[in-house]
């Protein structure tokens, strides 16, 4: 098994809007949300090679529960810390007339307590002695960056 750390996870959304401009009402051509977080999609990518990863990463409020529906739908396995916090969301905007430029808006994820951390690292260690990779992906939340 490969270990995927998601410290930061997220609640991904991806809207398509031809012609997005600020400061005006758009009704989006196509929605997509995912699982989200570096993590999620490093093991997104390594589940469509065939590997079969296990994504850790502390996880809670609604949004939470929403993740862990959609990583269950992709066959994604979650090892989940719960959190008190809710979870961040982060939205993408697709423009296809603009040559399909991004504009993203992320929001910066929410503390979680000492605790909670301390349980993330509990279950991170239990998981280690049946994995063969470990990976760390993408941001901390922001009161754990300086840890790092």
């Amino acid at each position: 098994m490969i270990l995927t750390v998601v410290p930061n996870p997220a609640l991904d959304k991806t809207v398509v809007l031809p012609g997005f401009t600020l400061g005006k009402i758009h009704r989006p051509q196509e929605v997509m949300t995912l699982a989200g977080g570096k993590g999620f999609n490093f093991a997104r990518a390594l589940r469509t090679l065939g590997g079969q990863p296990t994504v850790v990463g502390p996880i809670g409020g609604h949004a939470g529960k929403l993740l862990l529906d959609l990583a269950a739908q992709e066959g994604l396995r979650v090892s989940a810390q719960e959190v008190d916090a809710e979870l961040r969301t982060c939205l993408t905007i697709v423009d296809p007339i603009a040559g399909h430029q991004l504009t993203e808006i992320y929001e910066n994820g929410v503390a979680i307590t000492s605790e909670e951390w301390s349980g993330l690292v509990q279950l991170v260690d239990r998981l280690l002695v049946e994995a063969r990779l470990l990976v760390v992906n993408g941001s901390f939340p922001p009161e754990r960056r300086r840890m790092v």
